[in-house]
């Protein structure tokens, strides 16, 4: 048997497991998902991602009985959503956010992880990368530098064929094309209805279905032709619909125009290519399915060459004349954790935060940025936080007529010096 399954391809095994995945939840009903068990499992998980919130604190202090009364409302069928909180965020572009109370929060991630995530997750492509297990920021990040590294791999063999033929050519490896695509105001742009007929093609049962419903129907606005348009920045269900509507596009891409190296993450996608003009009618036919489903790329979409780089979630990819692929962060992230870091050293500083906050900040953002070629960064950070810790407690001490808070040179230097700084 394991010799029998060894000769079978990956994509004979994908498809199997797909199809007895999809086959399984169309039997999936809405009592299985409400069980108890399930319930208490899905508020357990929200409490670990979520649990340092004042909200979430608020609904812990009495969680036996709101659970309870969720529970309770879940299986006889009198739940009902909630009000949103509605808020704006400016960093890094402004966005309305949709923040659900807790009891509903629970019940999204009951969806998702009983519902959504089983069926909708199979049938991504791999390249698709945000939002699921396994795959994320980091995830895109190597994925796309894996595919520049194969994409020179193949260049430098092709060069080493034809030279060896006696033929020249003038190209160098990292002679070549990249399709930079992002769609224009893609959570709010959505088609509810075309969302809705996708969804409902794989969750079968009506109980389900009518609480998906109800979470579309909420964050749904009217558009000036009267479609349906729009999905809810924050809801955790959003983030797999979303996933879902461009499937089309990345099947499209793979499967219908043949692109080996392609990275998507949410409404943001690169395709690499050594020509141009393929490149070109892959655009037109990516705007084409996009009309479809009432979706338009915005100007930042555009067809470059390879070695001016490409931006890339937050980072920027440069492939050098002799091959080699590098990651930089890009400059607008740069002065924004430089700027971050400094207002939160001015906070302990004049004693508003303890120092835990900023070495957690600073903690993640070391981090994200070792992913990347960032040595020469992470060392002037160093610098540049070690001299801002000591000349604003000096400044601090001579304003005030009081000693300085305690400088935490040493633990900074140690948090630096993980991170190869």
């Amino acid at each position: 048997m394991i010799e029998l399954l060894g000769e079978r391809s990956r994509h004979d095994e994908g498809c199997a497991s797909r199809v007895s995945i999809v086959r399984s939840l169309e039997r999936y009903t809405y009592a299985q998902m409400v069980e108890s068990e399930r319930i208490i499992e899905a508020y357990r998980g929200l409490m670990k991602a979520k649990g340092s919130r004042r909200s979430t604190h608020e609904f812990s202090l009495d969680e036996s009985t709101r659970l309870g009364a969720l529970i309770w409302d879940l299986q006889h069928g009198e739940y009902r959503l909630g009000l949103q909180e509605r808020f704006r965020v400016k960093d890094p572009k402004p966005r309305d956010i949709m923040a659900p109370k807790i009891r509903d929060r629970i019940v999204q991630r009951l969806l998702c992880d009983y519902v959504i995530a089983p069926v909708v997750g199979p049938r991504l492509v791999y390249d698709n990368a945000a939002c699921q297990k396994g795959k994320g920021t980091h995830f895109a990040l190597s994925r796309l530098k894996h595919h520049l590294e194969s994409f020179v791999d193949v260049q430098r063999v092709e060069t080493r064929r034809i030279n060896a033929e006696g033929k020249r050519r003038g190209w160098r490896l990292n002679d070549g094309w990249v399709l930079k695509c992002d769609i224009a105001k893609y959570f709010y742009s959505i088609d509810c209805d075309i969302l809705r007929a996708r969804v409902f093609t794989l969750v079968k049962d009506e109980g389900i279905r009518e609480l998906l419903d109800a979470i579309l129907a909420q964050s749904c606005t009217l558009d000036d032709e009267g479609r349906r348009r729009g999905i809810a920045l924050g809801n955790q269900t959003s983030q797999w619909f979303a996933l879902l509507y461009l499937d089309v596009v990345d099947r499209l891409v793979k499967e219908r125009l043949h692109v080996r190296y392609y990275s998507r993450y949410m409404d943001d996608f690169v395709l690499v290519h050594e020509s141009q003009e393929y490149l070109c009618h892959c655009l037109a036919a990516i705007e084409r399915e996009c009309d479809a489903i009432g979706l338009r790329l915005n100007a930042k979409t555009q067809i470059m060459p390879l070695r001016h780089g490409v931006d890339y979630v937050g980072f920027h990819f440069r492939v050098e004349d002799d091959g080699r692929v590098r990651m930089m962060i890009r400059q607008r992230s740069r002065i924004g954790i430089q700027r971050a870091l400094k207002k939160l050293v001015k906070m302990y500083v004049a004693r508003q935060i303890e120092w835990s906050e900023v070495q957690m900040v600073l903690g993640s953002w070391l981090g994200h940025a070792s992913h990347g070629d960032t040595r020469h960064l992470i060392g002037r950070v160093h610098i540049q936080m070690n001299y801002d810790l000591q000349h604003l407690a000096r400044v601090d001490a001579e304003r005030t007529g009081k000693p300085s808070v305690v400088l935490p040179l040493k633990h900074l230097d140690d948090l630096f010096a993980r991170f190869g700084a």
